[in-house]
């Protein structure tokens, strides 16, 4: 019976219809959450005042209380396409704050749309990583024929990091890379 019960509501929730929006529509007095990654939102970014918060770390009823939301202002969720805005705005209603909508094609449609926005060109995680890791195993080659083969501990080093991210699936590199100042 309750198996049934949690269908049921579940099945009412899905068809919920979320607003959607075009993202012309928008305007800068709205209220927006941007819940892309970090690094995807100092690429590129709405300039129009919003929050940023990674979807993750979206708390819905939290989010609310925290900034005194009480539903007379329709909140438009932004992501990168639309689809994790559609899962965060259902996240929404079901924390009792229905008046959701989300940009149809998410930052690519605004972009497209004309919409003002803030851009910066960086070099992404994986390039930054190859560069790191080239610079360091070519060093510790060039310091071993030029200096002393104890240098040799630099690729070996690499080597052994990136067989042990691969065998974790944890990447301790773009950990690293994070928490530099050029990725914050």
């Amino acid at each position: 019976m309750i198996k049934n019960l949690k269908t049921f509501k579940n099945s009412e929730l899905n068809r919920t219809k979320i607003k959607q929006i075009d993202a012309r529509q928008l305007k800068e007095t709205d209220l927006i959450l941007d819940i892309r990654s970090h690094i995807r939102h100092s690429k590129i970014a709405l300039k129009y005042p919003h929050w940023h918060v990674e979807a993750d770390d979206v708390n819905p009823k939290e989010f609310i209380r925290q900034y005194h939301l009480d539903g007379s202002k329709t909140l438009y969720i932004l992501c990168t396409t639309g689809e994790k805005s559609r899962q965060m705005a259902q996240k929404f209603i079901e924390a009792d704050y229905p008046n959701v909508a989300i940009l149809t094609g998410g930052i690519i449609q605004a972009k497209t749309s004309g919409l003002r926005m803030i851009e910066h060109h960086y070099w992404n995680m994986q390039q930054q990583k190859d560069l790191i890791v080239g610079i360091i195993i070519l060093t510790g080659f060039v310091l071993c024929f030029l200096m002393s083969m104890i240098f040799l501990i630099l690729p070996v080093m690499i080597g052994f990091i990136l067989i042990i991210q691969g065998i974790l699936g944890q990447n301790q590199i773009e950990k690293m890379l994070m928490k530099c100042p050029w990725n914050k």
